[in-house]
């Protein structure tokens, strides 16, 4: 597989977990703390948006980790 193949995949896993990451966490924190989320973040989308900043950073430290990671989860070592 080529490098721009492997990019380009490594992008779409990246975007899925940063999106999934943000929504999650900000539904948790409306749902279960809405006067407090609403008073830092503003909305849900404001929530979002930082949280998604946040997984950003969070994933780039992850990647050097990524086989590894995975290889222990599926393998359970």
């Amino acid at each position: 597989m080529s490098i721009v193949a492997n990019r380009e995949i490594w992008n779409a896993i990246k975007q899925d977990y940063v999106n999934t990451y943000a929504y999650r966490i900000c539904s948790f924190l409306f749902t279960l703390y809405p006067e407090e989320a609403r008073r830092v973040f503003g909305d849900i989308e404001g929530c979002v948006r930082e949280v998604k900043d946040d997984a950003e950073v969070w994933i780039e430290k992850w990647l050097p980790n990524y086989f590894s990671g995975i290889v222990a989860r599926v393998k359970g070592s």
